[in-house]
């Protein structure tokens, strides 16, 4: 009996100090270990480690900088280019410690939207080279965006969220065309889904592969300044820097995978890799100047399935049943003016007579196709290459309405590439980062304001690049007046839905 008792209290006392050894390991139990996030890909944080087959690629960075493998040797400096350096994103005391006790102090609700500095980031460079006059050290910044400076956090505070006075209703998408979607590109959706929620951006992640789609697209046309302002928009580092223009969904008849992974393989990359702390919150996205307006492979596809419909379905379509969470930024310059540099530059313009005829002969044929169909179709079906094709690109207002139909207003942004050329430059940069959920500080805006990226070189020009020729030959006034009448009633739909006067281009 004195047994029992002896093995009793001896049972009790190892009990009691198992509780009191457990109690000094009040967070003992696993915790995720991925940032806070409060996007609709990101619902359940979990970061985890995966072990992949494929071996991870030679990134090396230092604390601040970090430079590319050797897979992008083509765009760093060599010895037999002395005046260019390959641009690599410099990482700038964004966020220190002091400053992060003070937003958490804050109790500052979208932590996932700062970036956080670390010795193991991974490589981000930029496509091209960049003069180092381009570089502007020592340059003094005098141009900062308007907005006010959170004295506690020190980011720059957000204006309210752009308000369209949308009457286009945004559709579901009926089970008969995810089907038809589903048929016309059937690999996109075997390669893509499901996305891992742990990331900000859409990502498939397995043990053996990850797969990764754009965050966002810059819907545009050709000649809007867009190359530009994207080289202006991924200084953040929290934009990962991914070529501008994969054109992938417009210009591929197959739609290779392996052709669109090539433009994002960095990213994956990093994402394999999985040791920058900022992996879950980096985004991307596609600058491709075709996406907006070009539809002639869904055109093409349906006429080959012998669909009844003539335009089933078109890529906002696609995109929208794809990526639904995608944001949409439309950068819309004045037509008539992105119109005639498209000529001059696109289509080796001759003469501002030559311009006339073609866009003559162009309107003719989009006349007599509204005597048989809607001014919808009459654009998609005839809006197919060519420089009097190109004046339908300017009807953007045919191309916007089919867009909202798949993505919320809170999802899409517009802005005028005349007010970038115009020096509001540093304001519309703001207003991107803050509607791609980004936050920014005045040091980073010096670091992004500082670098001159119309003198990047892409090949052998600048990303301004202009032909000179328009300014010598400036266009005839009947032309001009011709395409005012072609463009206002579009344009004044702009407005309406905007409230921006601005989109009149009256100007």
């Amino acid at each position: 009996m004195d047994r029992l008792v002896k093995k009793y209290i001896l049972l009790v006392c190892l009990f009691i100090f198992g509780l009191v050894a457990f109690s000094q390991y009040p967070n003992s139990s696993v915790k995720s270990s991925a940032p806070s996030i409060s996007t609709p890909w990101l619902s359940k944080p979990n970061r985890k480690s995966l072990q992949l087959d494929r071996t991870a690629p030679d990134i090396k960075c230092t604390q601040k900088t970090c430079t590319a493998d050797s897979q992008n040797k083509e765009s760093l400096p060599t010895e037999s280019t002395p005046d260019h350096l390959a641009f690599v994103k410099t990482i700038p005391d964004i966020i220190g410690v002091d400053q992060q006790e003070a937003i958490q102090n804050a109790s500052y609700p979208n932590k996932h939207s700062m970036f956080v500095e670390s010795n193991t980031l991974c490589a981000q460079t930029i496509q091209g080279t960049i003069p180092t006059s381009a570089l502007r050290k020592g340059y003094v910044v005098k141009n900062y965006p308007a907005a006010q400076i959170n004295s506690v956090t020190g980011l720059y505070e957000r204006s309210p969220p752009q308000r369209l006075n949308s009457t286009i209703t945004r559709e579901n998408i009926s089970s008969s065309l995810m089907a038809q979607l589903k048929k016309y590109i059937p690999h996109i959706w075997r390669t893509y889904t499901p996305f891992t929620d742990t990331y900000r951006n859409p990502c498939r992640v397995s043990p053996t592969s990850v797969y990764c789609l754009p965050y966002f697209y810059v819907l545009t046309g050709a000649k809007s300044g867009s190359t530009d302002f994207w080289y202006s928009l991924e200084l953040h580092p929290m934009i990962y820097s991914t070529p501008k223009e994969p054109h992938w969904w417009t210009r591929k008849t197959k739609h290779e995978i392996a052709r669109y992974d090539r433009f994002y393989k960095k990213f994956e990359q990093c994402v394999r890799t999985d040791t920058d702390p900022n992996i879950h919150n980096y985004i991307t996205g596609d600058g491709s100047t075709s996406t907006l307006w070009d539809n002639h492979l869904t055109i093409q596809w349906s006429k080959m399935n012998q669909m009844k419909q003539y335009i089933p379905f078109t890529l906002s379509d696609v995109i929208g049943a794809l990526t639904p969470n995608a944001r949409i930024i439309f950068l819309l310059r004045n037509p008539i003016n992105r119109l005639y540099s498209d000529y001059w530059y696109i289509y080796g313009g001759k003469s501002p007579q030559d311009f006339d005829l073609k866009i003559r002969a162009h309107l003719k044929i989009f006349r007599e196709c509204l005597n048989t169909a809607d001014d919808r179709t009459c654009a998609y079906r005839l809006n197919n290459g060519g420089a009097g094709h190109s004046a339908l690109v300017g009807l953007y207002i045919i191309y916007v309405r089919d867009w909202l139909r798949r993505f919320p207003t809170d999802q899409v942004l517009f802005l005028r590439s005349d007010d970038w050329f115009e020096g509001q430059k540093p304001d519309i940069l703001l207003k991107t980062y803050h509607f791609l959920d980004i936050d920014v500080t005045k040091e980073q805006m010096k670091d992004i304001l500082t670098v001159d990226t119309g003198k990047i070189k892409i090949g052998g020009e600048t990303v301004l690049r202009s032909s000179g020729k328009k300014k010598r030959h400036p266009m005839m006034a009947s032309t001009k007046k011709l395409l005012q009448e072609l463009y206002a009633p579009y344009n004044k739909e702009l407005v309406e839905l905007t409230g921006h006067d601005g989109f009149l281009w009256e100007d």
